[in-house]
């Protein structure tokens, strides 16, 4: 997981209720965060992807207090 992903993560350290941010770095050093709500998936998306930082700053704001 690459610092900059991490450092989006730590700007918003308060979530909503039942919200969880879950980072993992699965097979061959691929990243990816999950947001679930009360334990159902909402989000999903892989570093490599294609404007992955702007798309999980918009879901963080989203799930933030």
């Amino acid at each position: 997981m690459n610092e900059e992903t991490l450092a989006i993560i730590a700007r918003y350290p308060n979530l909503k209720k039942g919200i969880v941010v879950a980072p993992d770095v699965v097979a061959h050093g691929s990243a990816r965060v999950e947001i679930r709500q009360d334990g159902l998936l909402c989000w999903r998306m892989f570093e490599f992807e294609k404007d992955f930082a702007y798309y999980l700053e918009r879901n963080l704001k989203e799930v933030s207090l």
